[in-house]
């Protein structure tokens, strides 16, 4: 990215003693240089040209009440967007409608270890029957995986069996989570 103006004026004496300001850059390799007399014309035209850069550049000048992050963080998502089938305000409006914070923050090796120690339970207490073996009786770095799959069709269950809108996937309504991904 370019930077905003690269002109920079300095103090400078010529050969004959006289002190002048110098309006100096360096663009794409191509040096420019003009004395003024005053650092208030070299500031003027420094300006000028500052702003004859930024018009000959992708970047448009203009007024906002955003800070710069939030000006950053807006062209940013910006550039997200770009080539997405929705505009940036349908994404906005859809993220306030349907995200919610979580209650509590938890690791997901602390909730899959929950998860596992409240099933391992039920399954003592033969509360459950359709759960596969594999869930209880597979390698670690297995058993987090089968965990996952099971977490995930358990709440998948609970959010098709409860009020929330039914989840269309293109054109098609997805019968089980598994259908949509």
């Amino acid at each position: 990215m370019k930077q905003e103006n690269p002109y920079v004026i300095s103090e400078f004496t010529n050969p004959s003693g006289k002190i002048v300001f110098q309006l100096y850059a360096r663009i794409d390799s191509k040096r420019f240089r003009k004395n003024f007399p005053t650092r208030a014309e070299a500031e003027a035209e420094r300006q000028i040209l500052g702003i004859q850069y930024l018009q000959e550049t992708e970047m448009r000048v203009a007024a906002t009440r955003l800070a710069d992050a939030q000006l950053r963080e807006a062209e940013a998502v910006f550039a997200r967007v770009t080539g997405q089938p929705r505009s940036l305000s349908f994404y906005v409006d859809f993220a306030l409608a349907n995200y919610r914070a979580p209650v509590t923050q938890k690791l997901l090796a602390e909730a899959v270890t929950e998860f596992l120690v409240i099933k391992d339970h039920e399954r003592e207490q033969d509360l459950l029957s359709d759960l596969p073996d594999d869930l209880f009786v597979a390698a670690p770095p297995l058993r987090l995986v089968a965990a996952l799959r099971h977490i995930i069709e358990f709440c998948w269950a609970r959010a098709v069996t409860s009020n929330y809108p039914p989840i269309h996937s293109s054109s098609r309504k997805c019968a089980t989570l598994w259908d949509c991904i």
